[in-house]
């Protein structure tokens, strides 16, 4: 069985069973289907952002709510619109959209024109770092005290906390590595742009503390939704660029997710 037909099977399994609730379970996982004509919503408060699990775009012939014209008999079909879906909606403490949209019709998929789809949207409730004790004075660093987490450029946006003048600090312990990786959700509507040669967007920078340490160095946006930014041993602090009055559709949203590892070192004999 190869992944699209897994992905068909797991599609259909969902739309005959009741699984499209929105789930309390302890990782705050929702799953909603949203109907052509409905519009999807989520709110996932002050101290988390939307984080887009999973989303399609398709159709079954029955089980989905919504009243369409099932037409000719289709064999099930759907999108993978998780990149578009996160370009509206992830990084955001709150976000809609609707799924009748242009650029979907650019999205790869087995499904015909004439075929009537609906969304299925899958989604948590992300908790960022955001040093709530802490409070931002200019030119002083905030130490990052969890060793795992996310830090969030909407934290940074709302509060100050992150930017260049109160940026975040990493002191990775005696044997200790952070590790830093971006998870870009501005990939759908910037892909073409990001492609040309020297063009950087730049989301934030890396300053290393060490004496005779290079210039910060930029992380870039991507033509990747997640990529590995770097790990070091030393300190570091991570400078997040604000966008100022830049309007919510040209916005870009992102998360750098960082882990503190630890290492051991073992004598391996004389």
């Amino acid at each position: 069985m190869n992944s699209r037909q897994f992905a068909i099977i797991y599609f259909v399994f969902c739309l005959n069973c009741a699984c499209f609730g929105e789930d309390s379970s302890p990782n705050d996982i929702r799953r909603r289907v949203v109907c052509i004509w409905e519009t999807f919503d989520a709110d996932c408060g002050q101290n988390n952002v939307v984080l887009i699990v999973e989303a399609l775009l398709g159709r079954m012939r029955n089980g989905s709510g919504c009243s369409i014209d099932l037409g000719s008999a289709e064999s099930p079909c759907f999108a993978d619109i998780r990149l578009f879906a996160e370009r509206k909606c992830a990084g955001r403490r709150r976000c809609s959209f609707k799924p009748i949209d242009d650029n979907l019709q650019l999205v790869p998929g087995n499904c015909s024109r004439r075929v009537e789809k609906f969304m299925l949207v899958t989604y948590r409730c992300q908790a960022v770092y955001s040093a709530d004790s802490e409070t931002c004075l200019t030119n002083r660093s905030l130490v990052v005290t969890s060793s795992s987490g996310y830090l969030s450029n909407t934290v940074t946006e709302e509060l100050g906390k992150g930017s260049s003048l109160c940026p975040w600090r990493f002191q990775p312990g005696e044997g200790q590595t952070v590790t830093l990786t971006l998870l870009d959700f501005g990939v759908w509507q910037d892909r073409g742009e990001r492609s040309r040669p020297y063009t950087c967007r730049i989301y934030a920078r890396i300053r290393h503390l060490q004496p005779n340490s290079f210039a910060d160095i930029p992380i870039c946006a991507g033509d990747e939704r997640e990529s590995h930014v770097q790990s070091t041993a030393t300190a570091i602090e991570v400078l997040m660029t604000t966008q100022g009055n830049q309007s919510p559709a040209d916005k870009a949203y992102f998360l750098i997710r960082f882990q503190t590892h630890l290492f051991t070192f073992f004598n391996l004999g004389d």
